[in-house]
């Protein structure tokens, strides 16, 4: 959920159909494929770090990836926020990140 309560969400896709991000409350055809470079990231976890950035837990990638809304769509920068992700993410009040693996929760340093 954005701060301004807009419903973001990130799917893991089966088969050949793309990885997606999109908004909750619009049809999925509207939706972004995250990977462009055909390497899966298997979404786990999204968590609002702004009005229009996201961090983006990968149980595949095993990281926390930033993304940026341009004109209603989310992007992915390229830029790393946590190097050990796996099920879940979430933003502390203070910036800083918390992830989760299989076994442990981790609090990385912050995301801005």
């Amino acid at each position: 959920m954005a701060p301004d309560g807009t419903p973001w969400v990130a799917d893991n896709s089966a088969g050949d159909n793309p990885e997606r991000i999109g908004r909750a409350d619009r049809p999925a055809s509207e939706a972004a494929a995250l990977s462009t470079d055909g390497l899966t990231i298997a979404p786990s976890g999204l968590v609002a770090l702004g009005s229009d950035r996201f961090g983006l837990c990968g149980y595949v990638s095993k990281q926390v990836e930033e993304l940026n809304v341009r004109e209603g769509r989310a992007e992915r920068t390229g830029r790393v926020l946590a190097d050990t992700c796996w099920t879940s993410v979430a933003a502390l009040p203070d910036g800083r990140i918390v992830t989760a693996t299989l076994d442990e929760i981790r609090v990385a340093v912050s995301a801005t």
